[in-house]
């Protein structure tokens, strides 16, 4: 899948919370001391950045600049400075994660000791377990949530849905250019523009937004870029809707189409936070 850069909004800074199972947040201390704390401050602010030619493993990095390191199952401290084995994680998602959520829920396996990240009770955290149960979940929590996003096309321009259903692109990025993006089913989301309308395949050359409904026309498998996670600002990925079984596509004259078997370069849309 590509996806042409193009110019727009431009991406805020994400960070997240963790927060345990036990309603506490992951917390790095300037010295790099790791615990858990009620608060959600600062230091319970965490980047999370995927490591470059894995897929699925990220480092966390601290409000202090200093990285998560599972140096053995009963030691994990955030001291580190560079990225090696004892400072990545594979992030093992919930089945139902929503990657346009402000929240969500998963499991860390550090590369390093091969087990899970457990939050203890007494606020210590453990990477010494085989699989991954309540203390090993943790939800990762976006300091800035958004409900809606912009939806970029390979041409620079945005979806844009007017208020009596007409569907196409623009050159804006104001409130027609918003959609709302829920989860139906596992893998499967609807869009709902400004004006509370859903965006709806009617055939192949005939994509609208004027359903209050949804069903299968208004549902699309929501196909991810490789390299795309739930903790990006911005998230690239194809739309293959339910009733045609075929990718949107946006033309250069501003028309969406559902007419593609698979996804290249006017099938690719980048998501990007309102």
């Amino acid at each position: 899948m590509s996806v042409v850069p193009l110019g727009g909004p431009p991406a805020i800074a994400n960070k997240f919370f963790i927060k345990t199972a036990h309603g506490k947040y992951l917390s790095g201390g300037p010295q790099g001391a790791l615990a858990c704390s009620p608060n959600t401050q600062d230091w319970e602010k965490w980047t999370i950045a995927p490591v470059a030619g894995k897929n699925n493993v990220f480092s966390l990095r601290s409000h202090h600049g200093l990285l998560v390191c599972a140096e053995g199952e009963t030691q994990v401290v955030a001291n580190r400075k560079d990225v090696g084995d004892w400072e990545q994680f594979e992030l093992v998602l919930s089945p139902d994660t929503n990657p346009f959520d402000g929240e969500f829920s998963g499991a860390l396996r550090s590369l390093h000791t091969k087990k899970f990240l457990s939050a203890q009770p007494d606020g210590h955290i453990h990477a010494n377990r085989e699989k991954a149960d309540a203390w090993e979940r943790f939800s990762f929590v976006s300091e800035r949530p958004v409900s809606k996003y912009f939806i970029r096309t390979a041409h620079g321009k945005y979806l844009s849905a007017g208020p009596q259903g007409a569907f196409a692109c623009s050159p804006n990025t104001q409130d027609w250019e918003k959609f709302q993006i829920t989860m139906t089913k596992p893998g499967h989301i609807a869009l709902r523009s400004h004006h509370n309308l859903h965006v709806a395949v009617d055939n192949e050359t005939g994509v609208v937004a004027n359903r209050k409904d949804v069903g299968d026309w208004e549902q699309f498998e929501l196909v991810l870029a490789p390299d795309a996670t739930p903790f990006d600002n911005e998230i690239k990925g194809g739309l293959k809707s339910c009733h045609t079984k075929k990718f949107l596509s946006a033309q250069p004259d501003g028309h969406i189409h559902a007419n593609r078997t698979e996804v290249q370069a006017w099938e690719s849309f980048v998501f990007v936070r309102a």
